[in-house]
């Protein structure tokens, strides 16, 4: 078969674009300023930032929007751990793999078992992670065991290695 674009960049609305920026880059800046105000005067503090297996790579190409703003999320992370590091400010991000919500059970639940077969093979676990894992990470990362700065760790699974 003959190699063609998919269009989705270009068939991409203005209105979606916009919306992907305002949750995902918007509201993590403003989060992170909003905290950073408090934590900088008491020169401590640990943020954690959600980004996405998505922001990564090209694991999610028939959504540019919300990857571009996840991959956002993580040089926004990156420079202000820089930035923030000398006042003992830890800022890390997540970027999570799938993670089994009651709306993924439903798309599981909706899609064929050959479907659900061939997701299932891309993860080398063969299950997607359940959300005390991620809350896990995030509870190590909020404490003071640690010695992360900067950093994205994704717990996908194996599926971007």
């Amino acid at each position: 078969m003959p190699r063609q674009a998919l269009g989705i960049v270009a068939s991409l609305s203005d209105e979606d674009w916009l919306k992907w920026w305002g949750v995902n880059m918007h509201g993590v800046f403003y989060c992170t300023r909003a905290a950073l105000r408090l934590m900088t005067p008491r020169r401590a503090g640990k943020i954690i930032n959600i980004a996405s297996i998505a922001g990564l790579g090209t694991v999610s190409t028939h959504s540019p929007g919300y990857s571009a703003t996840k991959a956002g999320v993580i040089s926004l992370t990156k420079t202000t751990a820089l930035d923030v590091a000398g006042a003992n400010i830890y800022v890390n991000a997540i970027a999570c793999g799938g993670v089994l919500t009651a709306p993924f059970q439903d798309y599981l639940d909706r899609i064929s078992d050959e479907q659900k077969n061939r997701f299932f093979q891309m993860v080398p676990l063969g299950r997607i992670g359940r959300p005390e894992e991620y809350a896990s990470l995030a509870v190590y990362l909020a404490s003071d065991e640690h010695y992360l700065v900067g950093q994205v760790i994704s717990p996908n699974g194996g599926l971007a290695i």
